[in-house]
């Protein structure tokens, strides 16, 4: 599809989500609902085809179902990657081979909805139940590597007692509040739906969800050392973003890069072995 038709169909998009906000808005925010949590899967590429193939599978059922999960390296101190919305464990597989080398045994997992495992819809609390699943499978944790909104899930577990001597955040957002504005306004809601959509949400999850599900406000409170990895040239998660994330955290700080965005960043070797090192360092 050209440029020029994808613009045209945001622009048709926008208009008619706005014209049915002003007639309706809280049968069109009951569907925008709907819509934030439906998940997608993308083609996985053929490198990380080859790093879950050698993976071990091991069974795990989460929710009464199964969930897909994978093992690397043998048993011994453990690292957790958590991989971020509408992606998948193999986005992750960079990771691997630096953390086996060092002597870790590397797990990692897809979220419901995600990947292999079941489903096209999951929540915060889905997400965050899964971590702490196959921690409590796997642990104790040396370590864990969350990208983008993974580690807005392994932060709020981190608060609620997840043990990691060291956790690592690429490209993560600083606020939970900032993902659904992005959402709202990406899809041109008029502004009736917007706030009937914050409503709903209120309802689901509590009138304090901007602060229960803020990156800054959960690694504020966790004695965790922390290593925040983040691209100056990130278009998703930009660098004040990152900056947040160090300042709130006591025991953080940030490795930049350049050029790698906010997916790149994953699979670049200089970034696995940065993290890889962080993980094997001594408090």
């Amino acid at each position: 599809m050209s440029r020029r038709r994808r613009l045209l169909g945001r622009r048709l998009l926008g208009w008619a989500n706005r014209l049915c906000g002003a007639l309706c808005p809280g049968r069109v925010a009951d569907r925008a609902w709907r819509v934030w949590g439906r998940t997608w899967r993308f083609p996985v590429k053929p490198r990380e085809r080859q790093w879950l193939a050698e993976a071990e599978r091991p069974p795990l059922e989460y929710l009464g179902r199964p969930l897909a999960v994978y093992v690397w390296g043998e048993p011994g101190p453990t690292v957790m990657l958590v991989h971020g919305w509408n992606g998948h464990a193999g986005q992750l597989g960079g990771f691997v081979a630096p953390l086996v080398a060092a002597g870790y045994r590397v797990v990692a997992f897809d979220a419901p909805g995600h990947g292999a495992s079941h489903g096209h819809h999951t929540d915060i609390y889905a997400y965050t139940g899964a971590i702490d699943a196959v921690a409590e499978r796997y642990g104790p944790l040396e370590g864990l590597i969350a990208h983008s909104y993974g580690a807005v899930c392994a932060a709020m577990s981190l608060r609620v007692g997840l043990i990691v001597r060291r956790a690592v955040f690429v490209a993560a957002p600083a606020r939970y509040q900032d993902l659904v504005e992005r959402y709202l306004q990406g899809m041109r809601f008029h502004p009736a739906v917007q706030e009937a959509f914050r409503h709903r949400l209120f309802r689901a999850y509590g009138r304090d969800a901007w602060q229960r599900f803020s990156v800054i406000e959960n690694v504020a409170r966790v004695h965790t050392r922390g290593l925040v990895i983040h691209d100056r040239n990130d278009r998703i998660a930009p660098p004040d973003q990152a900056e947040a994330i160090a300042a709130a955290w006591p025991r953080a700080h940030v490795h930049w890069t350049e050029g790698l965005g906010h997916f790149r960043i994953l699979a670049d070797p200089a970034v696995n072995q940065v993290a890889a090192d962080f993980i094997g360092g001594q408090d």
